[in-house]
């Protein structure tokens, strides 16, 4: 049975000051390449399977002791309040799915990507696939292949893709090098909006301050003219990368330069701090229906702590050519805390590591900055997913408000968000996680957030076939990331990429889905046979419009508008209206010319479903 928390955080401003620098570098292209005529490479890739010194699973202590107080807990019985029970949200459709990638590399760190055309792109550690929109594999590559007109690079990690919806292009990123003698991180641009033809790539140097550290987790967005990645600098020579952390980095680029395939103009923002202390792992947002425009806001927490309510917020604002960027951070304090998520254990013996409580992935539509992160559940001791939203992040007090999402038989680790919505105050996502139970193998599901922030029931997209079996440590990798992306030219569709545990090697298989939003607002409701009195007038219209409709009780109703096209467009009213005949009035000053459809519900049923036109 599945329990969702939900709960409304006080913000405050912590007036203490944060520190920063920024270096200019230029990075030359490094080769043109036609994906086509790449030869075959060896793929080479080194795996350490034997057991690696404790505690390089991170906090693994800590981890044990949480483990322990898990037992205590299940074994006895917890009483909850019932108001925390919602999963009023409507459940995700799944509409297609297929096996993707297989891992030869651990973890299996997924990520994706879909154009307009429908032209897949999927990316793990060890290679890249593509696919149509029916799943049918177009090309494949190892990586280090793909790469190979740069240089012979093995140990390929951490691999991110994007589509631009602008540009209609492809951005894949990755790194290879764990020293700082060479640390790279390679970038390719896609020429065309045919992922399987022609890039420019570029060496971007991993080791940014020529000092003793090398970069590690790279996460991604796009505005209208930039690309932004940030990376975590560890320090050489230390197995625990929690010890090995110095700091997160921000890197600014001007994503035109390559795309045409000049020499990128770049900016590295760091030493970013917080009383001294460096902020970990610098979370960018996503743009949600369309990219954002000279400006990001990023999230980070304290994600290796066993309890914390601090959530930094970063905005950078400007753009390297029209303008002087410049970089804010604020602190706000949260009454609900996050925490170390514990590993997760299987029925082999074998933990599933969860890492940190960083923020993995955010998204900001209609000024509301969803993100997602681990985190522990205390009321049953399980990992669960934090969902926190940033109401107004551009305001001196937003308001913030989280839920997480918790299950008492089921562990939840590893989600990535993303804008599912259809108007201006239409704040929906949709949000994928990896899963495992007890009886049900490590896979991948997604769970849908309407626009009050309500939680929908678990689609398990996929359930693995098998544990995870591929290290002699105890402690098995499940994966660094999952990946989801709004369709952008079809309303409430999401692609996603998860993993599940393949029976045969104890390595992971990737899975890729196609979800739809089923929320009854997102598309033009079926045909009502609504009452004779019910009357919308004028039509067409210039400015204003009247219904007529009888209500035969007192009761709430809702008003929504939606387009020709079924995408909702407005939430118009909510309240309470008198029994007998009513009249409803609006104006249509903000909607473009066009036609619309009105739909008036009350108490789950539509009373009123007209067509008007905006003239």
């Amino acid at each position: 049975m599945k329990f969702l928390l939900s709960l409304i955080l006080l913000s405050s401003f912590s007036l203490n000051i944060f520190s920063q620098s920024q270096k200019k570098i230029i990075v030359p292209l490094a080769a043109a390449i036609n994906a086509a005529a790449i030869p075959d490479g060896f793929d080479v890739n080194i795996l350490t399977i034997k057991s690696q010194p404790h505690p390089a699973s991170g906090s693994e202590l800590l981890k044990r002791q949480l483990n322990e107080e898990r037992q205590v807990k299940q074994q006895k019985p917890i009483s909850l309040n019932k108001t925390n029970t919602t999963n009023n949200a409507a459940t995700p459709i799944l509409l297609k799915v297929f096996q993707a990638n297989f891992a030869s590399s651990i973890p299996n760190d997924n990520h994706m990507a879909i154009s307009n055309g429908g032209k897949i792109v999927s990316v793990v550690n060890s290679n890249v696939r593509m696919y149509d929109e029916t799943g049918t594999l177009i090309f494949t590559k190892g990586l280090s292949a793909f790469s190979s007109a740069i240089g012979n690079y093995a140990n390929i990690s951490d691999p991110r893709v994007l589509y631009d919806q602008e540009s209609d292009r492809f951005i894949m990123l990755y790194f290879s090098g764990y020293y700082a003698t060479n640390s790279t991180i390679i970038v390719g641009f896609s020429k065309t909006n045919d992922p399987t033809a022609l890039w420019n790539f570029y060496k971007v140097p991993g080791n940014p301050y020529n000092d003793t550290s090398w970069s590690d987790y790279p996460i991604l967005t796009l505005t209208k003219g930039e690309l932004f990645f940030t990376f975590n600098l560890l320090q050489d020579g230390i197995v625990d990368w929690r010890k090995a952390f110095k700091q997160s980095i921000i890197w600014q680029v001007d994503k035109q330069k390559g795309y045409a395939g000049d020499s990128l103009i770049t900016k590295v923002w760091g030493d970013i701090k917080y009383n001294g202390r460096p902020l970990w792992n610098i979370c960018p947002a996503q743009g949600g229906s369309a990219l954002q425009n000279n400006g990001v806001y990023f999230v980070s927490v304290r994600p290796s702590d066993l309890q914390n309510d601090s959530v930094f917020l970063t905005y950078l604002s400007g753009t390297l050519v029209s303008s002087s960027p410049q970089l804010t951070t604020r602190v706000f304090k949260q009454n609900k805390t996050y925490g170390l998520p514990p590993n997760v254990p299987m029925p082999n013996r074998n933990y599933l590591q969860t890492n940190d409580a960083r923020v993995l992935s955010a998204t900001i539509e209609n000024n509301m900055l969803h993100y997602v992160q681990n985190t522990i559940d205390t009321t049953f001791n399980t990992a669960g997913v934090y969902y926190g939203r940033i109401a107004n992040p551009q305001n001196s007090n937003p308001i913030l408000t989280a839920t997480i999402i918790r299950n008492d038989t089921m562990d939840y680790g590893y989600p990535s968000v993303a804008y599912v919505g259809g108007g201006l105050t239409d704040n929906s996502v949709m949000i994928t996680c990896s899963h495992t139970s007890k009886n049900i193998k490590p896979g991948t599901s997604v769970f849908y957030a309407d626009r009050l922030g309500q939680i929908s029931s678990q689609l398990r997209c996929k359930d693995g076939e098998g544990w995870i079996n591929a290290l002699t440590d105890t402690n098995e990798r499940w994966g660094d990331y999952t990946g989801i992306q709004r369709k952008y030219n079809e309303a409430g569709i999401a692609w996603l990429c998860g993993s599940y545990g393949d029976p045969l090697s104890g390595y992971y298989r990737t899975w890729i889905s196609k979800v739809k939003n089923n929320d009854y607002s997102f598309g033009i409701a079926p045909k009502i046979e609504e009452t004779k009195l019910t009357q919308l007038y004028p039509n067409p219209t210039k400015n204003l419009v009247n219904v007529e409709f009888e209500a035969t009780n007192k009761s709430n109703i809702i008003a929504d508008v939606f387009d020709i096209n079924g995408k909702y467009v407005a939430h118009v009213y909510e309240d309470a209206v008198h029994d007998g005949l009513n009249r409803f009035t609006f104006n249509t000053n903000t909607f473009s010319k066009g036609i619309y459809f009105l739909k008036i519900t009350t108490s789950g049923k539509t009373i009123v479903n007209k067509k008007f036109v905006v003239d």
